[in-house]
């Protein structure tokens, strides 16, 4: 945890010293092309090209009015949005991150290529020509890369956060996958390589060590040829249904029987440096009345998480990265979210109902803060009376829809 937080304020300096230090400006792109579309229709002597892959496709969010009004206002989500998903091939193409908020993917010609570079800035995606890779003076030699790479770069949130990992940066192998073109690639260029999770997904897909780049290791490279996707969120928040039948279709259906006789998951974020219920201690001795159990997903492996929230018939715990396991659960498992009031946000309500599961959530009162950052740092105070009305209520019926299961 600590490195974590050493590794963050570095990279915010070198950030800062980036802008003022001069070196390498040549590298620094002259201009931008709206979409690689614009870039080959600019070039037709380019040996540059794309694939379409859900051209135009439609992703909505499924959630009710009231969890759109409950959401905290500086992150209301949008209710639908429109993405062009592609597969780009650039020959001696480039790629430049800072391994925080700027993944900038650059011709040959030195033009930053916008649908397929990234850049976040104070909880929003922001348009290609204010990416912050314009605002550098300062730029490292590439390493220069014989073969193709591949790029899973997501930005900084893929280096360490588990629920980026798997939303933003592993499901553009799908679309790779779909483009034809995954057995053409020599190396493919990860955010991370450090953590357990990431070497047993990429392992689980076939991607084993010798093929990785780590970005963190090399933010600029040069390749012979640079094949990039779409992200797979495009320019918005909303998680698409491809997503889900992705995850589940490569790492579900290896779990074919519980590991533990685990029925109602209470998950713990002990491990984490943010957003913890001060109450915990209370909230568990609640909670073991009812036969939970307790997990810490950080002391587990990822399919053992799998397993767990494939087999779980209730999972109980506070909003964060682990929650994106829930899209393992098989249909008709009970949910149960519980928020700050300064920081509600639908993602697990969305991904709920897209994969058929009984949501719940319960805003705790807290603190009013302003802004994203500040609210996602908020601890919960968990309102113990409500959680034991909400189980006196769904536990019987939990237990009942497991018996209707088993006479199935």
């Amino acid at each position: 945890m600590k490195k974590n937080v050493f590794d963050k304020i570095r990279r915010k300096l070198l950030k800062i010293l980036y802008q003022i230090i001069h070196k390498h400006h040549t590298y620094k792109p002259t201009g931008s092309y709206h979409s690689i579309n614009n870039y080959v229709e600019s070039d037709p002597a380019t040996q540059a090209r794309y694939i379409e892959i859900y051209p135009k496709l439609i992703s909505t969010l499924h959630i009710s009015k009231e969890m759109y009004e409950a959401c905290s206002i500086y992150v209301r989500p949008i209710l639908s949005a429109e993405t062009d998903y592609k597969v780009a091939i650039l020959p001696n193409g480039r790629i430049h991150t800072d391994n925080e908020s700027s993944v900038a993917i650059i011709s040959h010609d030195n033009k930053l290529i916008g649908d397929i570079s990234f850049n976040y800035n104070e909880s929003k995606i922001i348009s290609a020509e204010l990416n912050t890779i314009f605002k550098q003076n300062y730029y490292s030699t590439p390493k220069k890369i014989q073969g193709t790479v591949f790029t899973l770069l997501t930005g900084g949130a893929g280096l360490n956060n588990y629920f980026h990992w798997l939303i933003d940066s592993l499901p553009r192998i799908h679309l790779l996958k779909k483009s034809g073109y995954f057995d053409q690639i020599d190396w493919f260029l990860v955010p991370s390589y450090r953590l357990p999770y990431q070497k047993d997904t990429l392992g689980l897909l076939g991607i084993t060590k010798d093929k990785i780049i780590e970005g963190d290791k090399y933010p600029h490279i040069q390749a012979e040829t640079i094949i990039a996707s779409t992200a797979p969120r495009g320019n918005h928040t909303i998680i698409p249904v491809w997503v889900c039948d992705f995850l589940r279709s490569n790492f579900l259906n290896s779990q074919k029987k519980p590991q533990h006789n685990y029925r109602y998951v209470y998950i713990s974020r002990k491990d984490s440096a943010i957003r913890h219920i001060t109450n915990e201690e209370a909230l568990w001795a609640l909670l073991k009345n009812y036969n939970f159990n307790k997990l810490v997903l950080n002391e587990v492996t990822f399919e053992e998480q799998i397993n767990v929230f494939a087999f779980a018939e209730m999972i109980i715990a506070p909003h964060g990265a682990g929650l994106i396991n829930l899209v393992f659960c098989n249909r008709g498992t009970t949910v149960l979210e519980i928020f700050a009031s300064g920081y509600v946000k639908a993602t697990y309500y969305d991904l709920s109902r897209k994969t058929g599961l009984n949501y719940l959530y319960l805003i705790c009162p807290s603190k009013k803060v302003k802004t994203a950052k500040k609210g996602m740092k908020l601890d919960i105070v968990v309102e113990l009376d409500k959680i034991k009305s909400i189980l006196d209520e769904l536990i019987p019926a939990v237990h009942n829809s497991s018996l209707s299961k088993e006479n199935l």
